[in-house]
């Protein structure tokens, strides 16, 4: 079985992790589907400022520029 895979005895599917006050499933599996991956970097304040209201903190390098990433699953 699926669940019998090593991985998996280590990543429960059923896992739960807290983000920004709920808990959200962790991993996330996606089976048969394809994904778009882009990364880059944002302005540090104006990251600071969308992410205020979901009580996150943006990760910003030496230069003041947030790490992001828009992640598109189908």
């Amino acid at each position: 079985m699926r669940s019998d895979h090593a991985l998996f005895r280590r990543y429960p599917v059923d896992a739960q992790v807290p983000v920004a006050g709920d808990l959200c499933p962790s991993p996330y599996h996606i089976y048969n589907g394809a994904i778009m991956f882009i990364g880059g970097t944002a302005d540090g304040a104006a990251a600071r400022a969308l992410l205020a209201a979901e009580r996150l903190t943006p990760l910003v390098d030496e230069h003041g520029r947030a790490l992001v990433v828009d992640i598109q699953c189908r």
